[in-house]
């Protein structure tokens, strides 16, 4: 099974070469990395998997299209393993996700929403990438390397992250000249990333 435009290339090849969980939660991803140490978790195309405890996992995890892991409000799941995943959102929820970057070096905006575009739209909400690049800045730890892709993303609110990182070393690594774009569309005109 080939998936495209997956960023993490170190696991391409083991797509289809691993585990399914028994069920969309945190027992079924508990399950699967238990009874198979060392073989990465596949999370299905269009699952959301909901985790109502805080919870570390150690194994790899591989996001079809679709997949998602969803940490309740007051949750926080830490990943210890590499992520293989297409360039889409695949964390939601009001909890709280930590990657280390030991282990899973590079993370993209867009598995937390941040959306680019092409053309030259107006910028709402919709497509503020500001909670996007903060959420991945927050979430990548102890330092952070993000790598937002090809896109025009816009920022109508800062890049915000509060407490505890105000010391983090925070790299942002585009696509090349004139191929990723961060605008902003705030009152200050600037794009304030803060962390």
């Amino acid at each position: 099974m080939t998936l495209n435009r997956f960023p993490n290339e170190l696991l391409e090849d083991q797509i289809g070469a691993g585990i399914v969980p028994s069920s969309a939660n945190l027992a079924g991803i508990a399950e699967a990395g238990l009874q198979n140490p060392g073989v990465p978790i596949l999370l299905a195309a269009n699952t959301t998997y909901t985790i109502d405890s805080d919870t570390t996992i150690g194994a790899d995890l591989v996001f079809h299209r679709g997949a998602k892991l969803q940490p309740a409000s007051g949750i926080t799941v830490t990943i210890e393993g590499m992520i293989a995943a297409p360039m889409e959102q695949i964390f939601i929820g009001d909890g709280e996700i930590v990657i280390n970057s030991l282990h899973q070096p590079v993370v993209y905006p867009q598995w937390w929403g941040a959306i680019p575009h092409t053309d030259e739209i107006v910028a709402t909400a919709q497509t503020d990438a500001g909670p996007g690049f903060a959420a991945a800045i927050k979430a990548h730890s102890p330092s952070a390397h993000i790598r937002p892709g090809p896109g025009i993303f816009d920022f109508v609110t800062q890049a915000y992250v509060a407490g505890g990182h105000a010391n983090k070393e925070v790299l942002i690594e585009g696509s090349g000249e004139d191929l990723t774009i961060l605008r902003s569309f705030n009152t200050s005109g600037a794009i304030m990333i803060e962390a």
